[in-house]
């Protein structure tokens, strides 16, 4: 019998059973798919590398990076994004249109630029202005990440930055998304400076940024689960099989997998909230109505591939956001060969979009890609409609409060 046993095989069941290994303690991690690294996978397609999850993580949170320094051989094979060609744009009026220098999310770090840009509104422009007023304050509940930039901007600042950016990295409603869980470093700047825009700004000018927002792996994002599951693999027992059911022993925990029972004295629950409500629904109903009540969003990427020749457009930027006002179901899109260069064979263009919420849940339900629609972007990149390449959908959340 093990020490603990894992229910998931994600990142977190992973990283969970390798932080065991190294105090000495044995796991038994179950996953219900016959491999793992969960929402994290890399596929090779023509001597292309295609995500079908995450194709990176933010440098600022250091823990996945402290993981990849423990585990041999990866620490050399983390890659930072190709910055020099780092561009945002926006989709605005069916062209695309860049999103103004500076920006840190909703947050204007260079005033010229943000004013000069064709974005905004002249009440959003005084909105701006004023915002550097603001007086420090701190805030006695949790608000969602709408009602926070609402409160320092107005709803044109929310619709046309905040909604579009936060949906490509979320998902979610802004709506819905807690300010304290999604943005805890803004809510730390209205405490100490009030306005945002001069926090970025003292910020900006007190430190600069080393090396790149956001990082990878040479081999793919796969590079980490598959490290992470051999540095560790000498103190785990895989068990390939759906967990069902837990109930609490006196002295541990009783996992059943289809006929099977699994017993260990630790639990480990790496699960989606709602699968994790289901394993609990008899031992624990409490617990599994809370888990049960956590609200969740969808997304699918799509995997677009072209011939290099057949794209006129220089591909110059990161990718473009589509604001909801311009949304028809595309929220987002990653240009692969200029953000990551050395994913995509030569001769190819990989264009990588995003579906999200209630668009992605309809496709998921059976409902078809909308086609017909010429859209054009932009001299040089036209689109007629997409051809699904490849569909992942992958699931997440902020319970508003907490």
């Amino acid at each position: 019998m093990s020490d603990a046993i894992i229910v998931g095989g994600g990142i977190s069941g992973l990283a969970s059973a390798y932080y065991l290994s190294k105090k000495g303690l044995s796991s038994t991690l179950i996953e219900a798919q016959p491999r793992l690294g969960g929402l994290i996978r890399t596929d090779v397609i023509s001597n292309c590398q295609i995500e079908a999850g995450p194709d990176s993580y933010i440098s600022t949170k250091p823990e996945a990076t402290e993981l990849a320094e423990e585990i041999p051989n990866l620490k050399a094979r983390i890659i930072g994004t190709n910055d020099e060609s780092r561009r945002i744009y926006l989709v605005n009026g069916g062209k695309l249109v860049p999103m103004p220098a500076g920006m840190v999310l909703m947050v204007p770090g260079d005033m010229r630029a943000v004013l000069g840009s064709c974005l905004f509104p002249d009440s959003t422009r005084r909105r701006i202005l004023e915002e550097r007023f603001i007086k420090p304050k701190r805030r006695e509940q949790d608000i969602s990440v709408a009602d926070l930039v609402v409160d320092h901007f107005d709803r044109t600042m929310l619709e046309t930055i905040a909604e579009p950016l936060l949906t490509g990295v979320y998902g979610g409603d802004a709506a819905r998304l807690s300010a304290a869980s999604v943005l805890p470093r803004f809510l730390e700047y209205e405490r100490h400076y009030g306005s945002l825009i001069r926090a970025v700004r003292a910020e900006k000018k007190q430190t600069e940024q080393r090396g790149s927002l956001f990082l990878s792996f040479q081999d793919g994002m796969q590079a980490l689960t598959d490290g992470v599951y051999r540095a560790s693999s000498g103190a785990v027992t895989r068990v390939t099989g759906e967990a069902t059911r837990v109930t609490r022993q006196n002295d541990g925990w009783q996992v059943h997998i289809g006929n099977a029972k699994r017993e260990a004295k630790f639990l480990v629950v790496a699960v989606p909230a709602h699968k994790a409500a289901h394993l609990f629904s008899d031992s624990l109903p409490p617990l599994s109505d809370e888990l049960a009540a956590i609200p969740y969003s969808s997304a699918i990427t799509v995997v677009l591939g072209y011939a290099r020749s057949s794209i006129t457009h220089s591909l110059d930027g990161f990718g473009f956001l589509v604001p909801r006002p311009e949304r028809r179901q595309l929220a987002a899109c990653t240009w692969i060969n200029t953000k990551f260069p050395n994913r995509i064979a030569a001769g190819y263009i990989a264009l990588r979009g995003f579906i999200v919420g209630q668009d992605a849940e309809g496709l998921m339900l059976g409902g078809e890609l909308q086609w017909g629609r010429r859209v054009n972007f932009s001299d040089g990149f036209q689109s007629d409609g997409f051809k699904l390449q490849f569909g992942f959908k992958y699931n997440f959340s902020w319970k508003l409060g907490g």
